[in-house]
C-alpha cells in the first residue's frame, strides 16, 4: 500500500510513518508539510490512502481534501485531528475515516479496515510460501513469525488445499488426536485461527485468511508459492525435488501425488 501523510508538525509525520510501517510492513509512505507538494503527489503518484491533518496554517485539511477529490475522486481520505468540530464537514466529503489525536495503532487499523474505496492490491508485496522441503513463509525476504506452531500448520494445510474452503471438522480431524471431544477440538482450533489472524494482521496480511467460524480458505492472489506454481505448470520453471512440507505427516498424501507427477 502507498500512503500520503500531510501535517505541518514534523514529529506527527514521523510518528504516523512509524505506526503505518509497523501495521503495513513494506508499505510506501510519502509525507509532506506543504499542501502544494501534496497536490503534486496526488496528481503524479499512485496513492491508496491520504491521511490529512485538519488544522494547518496555510490551508486546512478540509479544503485540501476538496482539492484532492477534484483530482482523484476515489482516493481514500482519512482526517487526523485533535479537534472533533469538523466531523460533519469530513463526512460531507465522503471521507473514509476520522482519527482523533493522539493517534493509536488501533485507530489506524480501524480506519484501514473501513476504507470507502477498494484498494488495488496488485502492487502490494506478496507472501512467499515455500512448500518443497520444509514449509516456510517469508515477507520481503524475512521469515514470518507465528505465535504458535499450530498457526503455521493451519496455514500450511490451507495452502495444501490450494484455496479451497476447508471446514473446522476437516481440520480438527487432521490436527488433533482422539483425546479431545469434538467441541473441545473446535474451540482449540478457533483459538488458533484467531491467533493466526492477529499475526497476519501484524504484517498487513489479514485478508489472506478468508471465511469465518465454520470454514476457511486463503486468497491465493496474495501469495507466491512453489507448490501452486508447480501445479499450474509441472513442466515450468519450478522443480519438485522429492520432499513436500516434510514437517507435517498429513502432507504425505500430496507428496505421493507430486512424486507420481515426476514419473
Amino acid at each position: 500500500m502507498r500512503f500520503l501523510l500531510v501535517d505541518d508538525e514534523a514529529m506527527a509525520l514521523a510518528h504516523m510513518e512509524v505506526l503505518l510501517q509497523k501495521i503495513v510492513p513494506g508499505c510506501d509512505v510519502l509525507k509532506t508539510d506543504d499542501y502544494r507538494v501534496a497536490l503534486q503527489i496526488v496528481e503524479n503518484e499512485s496513492v491508496d490512502v491520504a491521511f490529512l491533518d485538519i488544522l494547518m496554517p496555510e490551508i486546512n485539511g478540509i479544503d485540501l481534501a476538496k482539492m484532492i477529490v477534484k483530482k482523484k475522486p476515489r482516493l481514500n481520505i482519512v482526517f487526523v485531528t485533535a479537534d472533533n468540530n469538523y466531523t460533519m464537514e469530513a463526512f460531507e466529503l465522503y471521507a473514509s475515516g476520522y482519527i482523533m489525536k493522539p493517534i493509536s495503532p488501533a485507530s489506524i487499523r480501524n480506519a484501514l479496515k473501513h476504507l470507502r474505496y477498494r484498494i488495488d492490491r496488485s502492487h502490494n508485496p506478496k507472501l512467499r510460501v515455500v512448500c518443497f522441503g520444509q514449509f516456510d513463509v517469508f515477507l520481503n525476504g524475512r521469515p514470518v513469525k507465528f505465535s504458535r506452531n499450530r498457526e503455521k500448520e493451519v496455514l500450511a494445510y490451507l495452502v495444501d488445499k490450494k484455496g479451497s474452503s476447508c471446514t473446522i471438522e476437516q481440520m480438527c480431524e487432521c490436527f488433533f488426536n482422539e483425546d479431545l471431544n469434538n467441541e473441545g477440538k473446535k474451540h482449540l482450533l478457533r483459538n488458533v485461527i484467531s491467533d493466526l489472524r492477529k499475526d497476519l494482521r501484524e504484517i498487513g496480511m489479514e485478508d489472506l485468511l478468508v471465511g469465518g467460524r465454520n470454514s476457511y480458505g486463503i486468497d491465493l492472489s496474495m501469495i507466491e508459492c512453489d507448490y501452486i506454481d508447480y501445479m499450474k505448470n509441472p513442466n515450468g520453471n519450478v522443480a519438485f525435488w522429492g520432499k513436500y512440507m516434510s514437517q507435517y505427516p498429513w502432507a504425505e498424501e500430496t507428496e505421493k501425488m507430486l512424486l507420481e507427477h515426476e514419473k
